[in-house]
């Protein structure tokens, strides 16, 4: 029966703490704006790690998606394509 109460105290508690940390991690946020200079570098490397060294991956993905879609637009125009697609076909 105790902890039927302690529920809502606890749920409410953790709530507000929550908050709390949300407003220090914008709070943390904004002044590290002031220092944007200082961190100049790291962005730029994160910026070329992310973006430029991603390529490869993206490419390998869009490769295989788009033969899956060429494949399947195929199917739907109904174009032999040489891959067997009924039973009868085998």
């Amino acid at each position: 029966m105790k902890s039927f109460f302690n529920y809502p105290i606890t749920i409410f508690y953790k709530s507000i703490e929550s908050l709390g940390r949300f407003f220090l991690l914008i709070f943390l946020a904004f002044k590290a704006l002031l220092y944007w200079r200082e961190n100049l570098t790291n962005i730029l490397n994160q910026m070329i790690t992310i973006g430029i060294k991603s390529i490869p991956i993206v490419i390998f993905t869009s490769l295989f998606s788009g033969m899956v879609a060429g494949l399947q637009a195929a199917y739907q125009f109904d174009i032999d394509t040489g891959f067997p697609v009924t039973k009868e076909a085998i």
